[in-house]
């Protein structure tokens, strides 16, 4: 069962107790938040709509796993909280807390999956074999494109199933462009001819030349 808070939205709060629940149409909504409606277990308390706030997003298990603790950003539009949403074992139902504090950035990184590339490359080449120095090269190109990306401007195309603080992007087409340029004045005329056909795959598959992007946040407690 993913995590159930991943893609929503919009949540109401109990700022008395510091609990809150999803907002979901009535037709969404689970068998264990479907028993009492929040609002009247919460009745005389002082509740309010919260939004979430941005995609950052802190997980100590694969979103996949029922018992994942996750954190997340919360706003009333004029006040930021974070929300710890998680559950003791699977029989019992999720609970979310809202806390104090904001989750910061730490790090931000953008690779290429080479030794994937590297062996697409090698059985491109296949039954001839691009030389070891020139497969380092073309690697060294892929390298030397990284500092240049931003990661706030990738396209993302899917999440990891894995690894919650990693996405994988398309590589911005002017990149591509720029790749196909270094190659044709990097490689001899038989090397030229292959590559070209296998670059014009790899952009009519968006996994072959994917960015892996891992953005690590941590939490910063007022």
């Amino acid at each position: 069962m993913p995590d159930p808070d991943l893609h929503t939205q919009q949540f109401l709060a109990c700022r008395t107790c510091l609990r809150l629940e999803r907002v979901l149409p009535r037709l969404l909504v689970p068998d264990d938040e479907a028993d009492e409606p929040f609002a009247a277990r919460h009745a005389g308390h002082r509740l309010e709509p919260l939004t979430r706030l941005g995609d950052a997003f802190l997980s100590d298990r694969p979103a996949w796993d029922p018992l994942a603790t996750t954190y997340f950003e919360v706003t009333n539009g004029s006040e930021v909280l974070i929300v710890r949403s998680g559950r003791r074992s699977i029989e019992e139902p999720v609970e979310r807390v809202l806390l104090p504090g904001r989750l910061r950035l730490e790090r931000v990184s953008v690779e290429f999956e080479t030794e994937l590339i590297q062996r697409a490359l090698d059985a491109h080449f296949f039954p001839h074999a691009l030389r070891p120095g020139k497969v380092e090269r073309f690697l060294s190109i892929l390298d030397d494109l990284c500092p240049r990306i931003d990661a706030v401007e990738l396209e993302v195309v899917f999440d990891s199933a894995d690894e919650p603080h990693v996405h994988y992007a398309r590589l911005p087409r002017h990149l591509r462009e720029e790749l196909r340029s270094r190659c044709e004045a990097t490689f001899g005329d038989w090397e030229r001819e292959r590559l070209r056909g296998f670059l014009a795959q790899a952009d009519a598959d968006d996994g072959l030349f994917t960015l892996r992007v891992t953005r690590s946040f941590v939490l910063d407690a007022a």
